[in-house]
């Protein structure tokens, strides 16, 4: 038998083996919160949804789950602490991001100095590209579960159950005798109707999301673009996945019934992909007499007046649109897909179905020079009319293009603190032409620039 299974199997000497009711096993699941707090920011938080849908798996499966929120609680060891001693865990599991990771082993390693026979997993995106890098590292860690975590997670106890063979397991790294045990990536699931509704019932700060208008709901995997900045095909697969508009309801009707939310934000990368399953969301929520206000995130591409209008009738009332850039041999470089015309007629026609539209940028990619990212805030001011501009300097997404062949692209990282991968000032990297100092300055003078750009708008003037 593997050391730790039988360690884990070893439950704690104040609970008997009958009330484990069998091979009922115990896991603790934690979001380790990022680096800002959820009043600093309220605008990008929202709940761990990844870890709720895992609980919903192991609870359905009939293990006892405990979910941790940390950012709202925040850094208060002592808290989580009580927690884990109050629900006497087997297993600790912690999702973790890029910026959320460095405290992510900070956790782990307190954790395993107060727990030692408590296994520690980690999932995620970021442990997911950096499994053996990050269990070489750092010995407290001792699975890590890659990409989709349900069902790898299932399987993992399972396994422990019955003794600790981890081999035929896929999707997962593993200790053994010593060694760092890599196993092949799990398949993607291919149907997501399958996954039970997300256990929001064990999210005790729920209420603090509905407070800052954030419940999450994501009703689609995948990507079939190539983008190079983004690592988001790499972690959930190059085909599109979307759930049937009758589960993407009954996971509104929970939310909004039994939970109160006032407001739903689609985490979808690509909600309007399917423009078919997209209006027939929208029937159903006018059946339901559009009891609560959405938006989502789409491509510039996948629009067209008839939809906007119909996801407009039905509730929603804004998009987010990844511009990225107002020059066409940058969207041809990063492998956008889309036209500077497809960005600009995708904002005109939300505006002109009464939607508000928030727009992103990149500042900093490769072959951008000083007078390249000017023009690209010109543009985004003065040209694309959109309701809100979002400036984020690159910082190369781990499992990207771009991440994983940082010297083919001249960048070199010059602040090696992950939680400073967050979007804005100071940057993490410099580039071929331009230095962090620069890029810092320019990230600036595009809020600064567009700040001015919305005062003289809501003044009615000429700048």
């Amino acid at each position: 038998m593997n050391l730790l299974a039988e360690t884990l199997i070893r439950y704690p000497q104040d609970i008997t083996q009958d009330e484990r009711d069998g091979d009922i096993l115990r896991v603790s699941l934690i979001s380790p919160g990022m680096p800002y707090g959820i009043d600093e920011r309220p605008e990008l938080q929202f709940p761990p949804l990844g870890i709720l849908s895992l609980a919903a798996v192991l609870e359905e499966a009939d293990h006892d789950v405990q979910v941790v929120d940390l950012a709202v609680i925040r850094w208060d060891y002592d808290y989580l602490k009580g927690k884990l001693k109050a629900f006497s865990p087997d297993i600790i599991g912690i999702s973790a991001l890029t910026a959320s990771f460095p405290r992510t082993l900070k956790m782990s390693s307190y954790l395993k100095e107060e727990f030692p026979d408590i296994p520690i997993v980690l999932g995620g995106i970021h442990p997911t590209f950096t499994d053996v890098k990050t269990m070489t590292e750092n010995e407290c860690v001792d699975f890590i579960v890659r990409r989709e975590g349900e069902i790898t997670f299932l399987e993992f106890l399972k396994a422990l159950e019955k003794g600790g063979d981890f081999s035929s397991i896929s999707g997962l790294a593993y200790r053994d005798n010593g060694e760092i045990r890599r196993t092949p990536d799990r398949p993607f699931m291919k149907k997501l109707d399958d996954l039970p509704i997300p256990a929001y019932h064990l999210l005790e700060t729920i209420e603090k999301y509905n407070e800052i208008q954030s419940q999450l709901v994501v009703s689609s995997r995948g990507c079939p673009n190539h983008c190079i900045f983004c690592s988001t095909s790499a972690y959930w697969g190059h085909f599109w996945r979307g759930m049937s508009p009758e589960r993407v309801l009954a996971e509104m009707d929970v939310l909004v019934h039994d939970f109160h939310a006032k407001r739903i934000v689609f985490g979808d990368d690509l909600f309007t992909l399917d423009k078919k399953r997209v209006h027939r969301i929208c029937d159903e929520l006018q059946e339901r007499g559009c009891y609560v206000e959405w938006l989502c995130s789409v491509r510039a591409d996948s629009l067209d007046k008839e939809l906007l209008k119909h996801m407009k009738a039905a509730g929603c009332f804004g998009v987010f649109i990844g511009v990225e850039s107002g020059s066409q041999e940058s969207l041809d470089k990063m492998n956008k897909g889309t036209t500077v015309e497809d960005n600009l007629e995708a904002v005109k026609m939300a505006k002109e179905a009464g939607l508000e539209t928030t727009t992103s940028f990149l500042l900093g990619l490769p072959w951008e020079k000083e007078e390249d990212i000017r023009r690209n805030i010109e543009f985004a001011v003065t040209r694309l009319g959109s309701s809100e501009v979002i400036w984020s300097l690159l910082h190369p997404d781990v499992g990207s293009r771009i991440y994983n062949n940082l010297e083919e692209y001249g960048i070199e990282f010059v602040d090696g603190n992950l939680e400073h991968c967050m979007g804005n000032a100071p940057s993490v990297i410099k580039t071929p032409h331009l230095t962090a100092d620069q890029l810092s300055a320019l990230w600036v003078e595009a809020a600064i620039m567009l700040d001015h750009h919305e005062h003289f708008e809501e003044k009615g003037e000429e700048r």
